[in-house]
């Protein structure tokens, strides 16, 4: 059984056939992305069960990034340019030290779920994503010797925030 609770969405199965205890997996997240969405498992068990001498639950949470939301949609190097110099764009930065990737364009790519839309040996790169709320992301990322300069520009300046905020705390 499943239902909309919220901005959440509950799954409630029983562990197994006749037992009291039961499973609940809620999904969900904030009403507009400007933090990490959330995965929340809780689980039930009945004291009549066997396996406990009360009723008890335990709950398991765990946080993603904002960038996990974010869609690797296609888009050219014009309309790169134009969303970039839309004066509308809230913008933002952030700066990841580089220990040991090899390809530091790529990682970025994956982690933001970015497209590339131009790339220079491995110096630096335009990467462009949105979120399924069809607001843009455009990503600037420029390569120096050990660190990685990402400027960030987005439809929205709490996603701005929270994209540079995500990125800082990559390992690369």
């Amino acid at each position: 059984d499943w239902k909309l609770k919220g901005s959440a969405v509950q799954v409630a199965s029983s562990l197994a056939p006749g037992a009291s205890e039961e499973a609940v997996v809620s999904l969900g997240g904030p009403a507009s992305m400007s933090g990490p969405a959330s995965i929340t498992c809780v689980l039930k068990y009945a004291k009549g069960s066997g396996l406990v001498p009360e009723d008890a639950s335990a709950t398991f949470e765990i946080a993603l990034p904002s960038t996990s939301m974010l869609m690797p949609n296609a888009m050219d190097a014009a309309g790169f340019a134009s969303i970039c110099g839309n004066a509308m764009m809230a913008g933002a930065s952030a700066r990841i030290k580089v220990k040991s990737a090899s390809d530091p364009v790529s990682a970025i790519a994956g982690f933001a779920h970015a497209r590339v839309v131009e790339k220079e040996a491995k110096k630096a790169a335009s990467l462009y994503a949105q979120f399924p709320s069809g607001d843009h992301v455009a990503l600037l990322v420029k390569v120096k010797d050990k660190s990685v300069s990402v400027d960030i520009k987005a439809s929205v300046a709490a996603h701005a925030r929270a994209i540079a905020s995500d990125l800082q705390s990559m390992a690369l």
